[in-house]
């Protein structure tokens, strides 16, 4: 074999080598990543019959909220009313409500970043006595 060839050869197995690893992407870190969650606690909070509660939180991107009550006393059986709005004041203007119990989330999405409200509420009138409740907001 001449020197011509050999030398061929070997630029051709270099490159075969080595164009493979330059070219191979670790796709892991492209993948965009999870946004940050924040989890806001709903402090213990009373409510009485026909009763609401507010509570306001900040956005800091677009996305979704979801709110979970985690504990309702002295029955855990009931279903509360979770809305998610603007503030207006002391109250809140609910733009999207739904029922829910002890450990459902109800998710909404935000469009913009901002301050927001969450009620929890028991608007069909199922307590008889106060109730009191925790939970979580989680958003970005």
């Amino acid at each position: 074999m001449s020197a011509r060839l050999i030398s061929g050869l070997v630029l051709a197995v270099s490159l075969g080598v080595l164009l493979p690893a330059c070219n191979s992407q670790d796709n892991s870190t492209l993948q965009p990543t999870p946004a940050n969650i924040v989890t806001d606690p709903i402090p213990s909070t009373t409510i009485q019959p026909l009763g609401t509660a507010v509570f306001q939180f900040n956005e800091s991107i677009p996305g979704s909220v979801t709110v979970t009550i985690t504990s309702v006393a002295p029955q855990s059986g009931y279903i509360l009313q979770i809305g998610l709005g603007s503030p207006n004041g002391n109250a809140c203007a609910v733009l999207f409500s739904q029922a829910a119990s002890v450990g459902q989330g109800v998710t909404a999405s935000t469009a913009s970043p901002g301050t927001f409200c969450v009620t929890v509420s028991d608007i069909q009138g199922i307590v008889t006595n106060p109730i009191t409740f925790t939970g979580t907001i989680q958003h970005t």
